[in-house]
């Protein structure tokens, strides 16, 4: 992304959140990341996002920003396992949540396997959680 074409693209992200904040109130936001490692894109991403926004840690009464890891389908072990491996460095990187919800985001398909459906119908009761709790 070009110096020009960031700047843009941030006054346009700051006075749609404005915008948001002042007509109806802003009372979660949802940072979607893919489950991969962490990587300069990802903590640029993040930074830009919470220079906006304001970061749910250094924020008193700002508004709670909950980590959405997606693409967990094919992850070995449950996929909460993913933050329990990654949280660590995740803050380490500079990025804090008040929450979280590891999920996979493929389409609900009837001839998916047992294993698979059941991870979709958690992610969708996790998901669920995270907005009720927060």
């Amino acid at each position: 992304m070009g110096f020009f074409q960031a700047l843009f693209t941030k006054w346009r992200l700051k006075k749609a959140y404005k915008k948001l904040y002042r007509d109806d109130g802003v009372y979660l936001l949802l940072y979607c990341m893919r489950g991969s490692r962490a990587q300069r894109a990802l903590i640029k991403d993040y930074k830009f996002f919470t220079d906006i926004v304001g970061s749910t840690a250094t924020v008193a009464g700002g508004v709670p920003v909950a980590a959405v890891v997606t693409s967990l389908e094919d992850y070995p072990k449950d996929m909460d396992a993913w933050w329990t491996k990654n949280k660590d460095n995740l803050e380490r990187l500079g990025m804090q949540f008040s929450a979280h919800a590891c999920i996979t985001s493929l389409p609900d398909n009837p001839t998916s396997s047992l294993a698979m459906r059941a991870r979709r119908q958690r992610s969708e009761q996790v998901i669920r959680r995270v907005i009720y709790e927060s």
